[in-house]
């Protein structure tokens, strides 16, 4: 396994900010398995953090805007519904995902 952290700047509603993106990459293909992060978001409009899953498809294990504290959005893309990209989604908005560490799994 390789980690890739990337600090970088990026423009977003015509601001210029820093941002710092990160990425565990694997040689090895998973097929099954349970796989978890322990994360706490940050709070506050322009924050949209994302832990991913990403292969041939991607599952969103976890997707923050931060302009809502209480919403997290879950979702699964996948590449086989005739030739479209389809998407299952799901949302919870049980806690206030800024004040702890909680752990996120699939």
């Amino acid at each position: 396994m390789k980690l890739i952290i990337k600090k970088e700047t990026a423009t977003w509603y015509g601001q210029t900010r820093p941002h710092t993106s990160a990425m565990i990459q694997s040689k090895t293909n998973f097929k099954e398995g349970k796989f978890e992060i322990r994360a706490k978001f940050p709070a506050g409009k322009g924050f949209w953090p994302a832990l991913w899953m990403w292969g041939l498809d991607e599952i969103d294990i976890a997707e923050f805007n931060g302009k809502d504290k209480n919403v997290m959005v879950h979702v699964c893309h996948w590449n086989r519904c005739n030739n479209a990209v389809c998407n299952n989604e799901s949302t919870s908005g049980l806690m206030d995902y800024t004040q702890d560490f909680h752990i996120y799994s699939v």
